[in-house]
């Protein structure tokens, strides 16, 4: 998904997502997953902010706040967006890790 974020306007860094079904983020209720990731990325795909876990509360309710801070706690710049926002899920775990 794409977001514009403004420093400004701290609305705008609120990212709701749908896993369906909603069981599938959820991490009370099985299949629970192993984890949710979020990454960020600016207009020219650079990286800004993550791969980062996310934490329960947001799996749960399905809606993730960015701080609109990059990696080294700096906000990024507004006229980088649309900013890219990617959430991976993993709902399994791999022999030998």
């Amino acid at each position: 998904m794409k977001k514009y974020f403004n420093p400004l306007k701290p609305d705008s860094a609120r990212i709701t997502f749908a896993v369906i079904p909603q069981e599938y983020a959820d991490p009370e209720i099985p299949p629970n997953p192993i984890s949710m990731n979020v990454e960020i990325r600016d207009c020219d795909s650079n990286i800004v902010y993550g791969p980062a876990e996310l934490p329960d509360i947001a799996r749960k309710n399905q809606v993730y706040w960015w701080n609109g801070k990059d990696n080294s706690d700096r906000y990024t710049d507004p006229e980088k967006s649309p900013y890219l926002v990617s959430f991976i899920l993993f709902t399994y775990r791999q022999i030998g890790k």
